[in-house]
Order: structure tokens, then sequence, then C-alpha cells
């Protein structure tokens, strides 16, 4: 296989279609300078697609926009093809059809490839549903249970799993300090169908919250055996991943199938899923489920917090 660098290189006396400033604007066509054969291959790739925004009420447009994670273009499309699955799902489906031959940004925020690859899997009402229930991932008793409800139908598995799944959603700041990283271990715990529901866990906090180098530790006990993690001292937060890290360390050890892992989330609050590592290996390798890094809500969530200060301070500049 040529490198990109070669294969751009080749191409320098052709000309690509690129994009405008604008990811909105229709395209133009320019050569290609060697300063552009120097970019990676699919970056290249991404500006030359068009950019027409959908017409005549299909969800298909954007090309450009998806590619390079547009979100504005990435949120038109996956709202526009959620309505037509309600309500014209075959229809949808033929359009997820041709957008799964696009290329689509790989962005745990954005829930499209989700739609798009769960409409070509099961192109027929019930066939998801019948799914998750072979992979055990769902809980029957929750479907009823009015604090889970949706506006929408269960279009695909994270609906189905926030709505009927073992999920567990917190803010990761607590206004606490120490945190209490013992009494969310023991509510985590607590979705597990194993012995972890039995497990005893402490937390031995820094001298002081702002004491920064010095961290916690997180003591978790099942039966006889005892774990220990060290965690960051994040103020009044959660070190969420010190925390899924010692739960999978315990059900790992003790043979318990159960893993603990993260759902995309858009701002400081986290949803936890508890599912089987043979449901959770199915769901991602099949890409019908992103899972997000464990620390994606704190930093949303100082990176939001941060914004606000600056802000507070513009405002006061402003005045003086």
């Amino acid at each position: 296989m040529y490198k990109a660098s070669v294969v751009i290189a080749s191409l320098a006396l052709l000309t690509l279609t690129a994009c405008s400033q604008d990811d909105n604007k229709p395209h133009q066509t320019i050569p290609v300078t060697q300063s552009q054969g120097e970019k990676p291959l699919g970056v290249v790739v991404a500006r030359a697609l068009p950019n027409e925004p959908p017409q005549n009420g299909s969800c298909i447009g954007w090309r450009r926009g998806l590619a390079k994670g547009n979100e504005e273009n990435t949120l038109q499309v996956q709202k526009c093809l959620r309505a037509l699955a309600t309500s014209q799902r075959s229809k949808a489906v033929e359009q997820a059809r041709q957008l799964s031959g696009w290329q689509l940004k790989d962005d745990p925020q954005f829930e499209l490839r989700e739609l798009v690859n769960t409409l070509v899997a099961f192109p027929e009402e019930g066939q998801l549903k019948a799914y998750l229930d072979q992979l055990g991932v769902l809980t029957p008793s929750r479907a009823d249970d009015s604090s889970t409800a949706a506006d929408e139908p269960p279009l695909t598995p994270r609906d189905y799993l926030l709505q009927q799944g073992r999920v567990y959603g917190f803010d990761v700041e607590t206004g606490l300090f120490p945190n209490r990283h013992d009494e969310l271990l023991a509510s985590l715990a607590q979705l597990s169908n194993s012995e972890l529901r039995a497990a005893k866990f402490q937390e031995i906090p820094p001298s002081d919250y702002d004491a920064e180098d010095e961290p916690y530790t997180l003591i978790g006990i099942i039966g006889d055996k005892k774990y220990e993690m060290s965690a960051e001292n994040y103020g009044d937060w959660y070190d969420l991943d010190a925390v899924l890290a010692l739960l999978n360390q315990m059900a790992n050890e003790n043979s318990i199938a159960d893993r603990f892992v993260t759902l995309p989330t858009e701002d400081q609050t986290a949803i936890v899923l508890v599912i089987t590592t043979d449901a959770l290996t199915s769901l991602t390798e099949k890409q019908l489920l992103n899972i997000s890094d464990a620390d994606l809500a704190r930093v949303q969530g100082k990176a939001a917090e941060q914004a606000m200060i600056e802000a507070i301070e513009k405002g006061d500049t402003e005045e003086h």
C-alpha cells in the first residue's frame, strides 16, 4: 500500500474539489499544491467532498460537513434521520444505507453513526429489540418506570439502554470535600447482578482540598479480598476514571462478567453503564454503541466553569 503522502503527491497535477472557508457554501475547484500534498490523505479527501444541504425532504446532505465533524451539519442530519425513522422507517433505512457509505467523523458526542449503523443492521421493526434481548442487556422492569420514559420511541441501542439498561447518572462535581468516592462505588456496585452488590468500599482522602499532589486511596473489599486504587484529588470533582478502574479490576479478578463504562454526555453529568463483556464487545464491534472516556464529564464541566469565570471577568473589565 502506498503511503498517503505518495498518493497525494501523484495527484499534484490534477485538481480536487476543496471547501471554501465556510463549510456550508458550495465547493470550488482548486489545484493541489505541494503544501496541501503534505497533509494527511483523510484531510484532503474530506475537503474535496461536496457539501450541498439536504433537499426535498431528504436527510441526505452536508457530506463534507459530516466528514469533518461539523456540529451543526451533523446534528441536522441526525435529527432529520431520527424523525424519518419514526414516521417512515423504510425510507429512513434507505437513506441510512446511503449514509453508511459516507465518511462520518468519529466523535462520541454524535449519535449519527450509531443511528445509521443500527438502521442498516436492523431494518425491520422489532429486530433491534430482539437482538438486545438476546444479549441480555435490558431490564424489563425499568420499561415501566416513568422516570426513564422518553419523548421519542427508542431507535438505537443507546436509547434502549438509557430506558431499560443498568445505568446510573450523576453530576461529577460533588460540591463536597472529601468527595465520598466510597458512596459512589457502592451505588454503582448495586447495578451488578453479582457478588459485587455485597462488596464494601472505603475512601481515604487527602489531608486538604488543595493538596493536588496527594491522592485519595479507594478501597474495595469482596469476600476476603482487598483491592486498592489511587484516585486524583480534583477538589470537589470525582475521579471517575479511578472509580471505574477499581470496579472493573474487582469484577475481572473475581470472574464477574460485568464491566463498568461511561456513555457520552455533553456536560458535567456522567452516565455509567454496567454491561457484560460479551454484550459490550458485540455492540462496539458492530459500531452500534459509543463509549466515552470516563473523565469526559469532568473535563467538560471544568471547561464550562472556566468559560463562565472568563465571561464574568470580561464583564467586570468592560464595566470599568
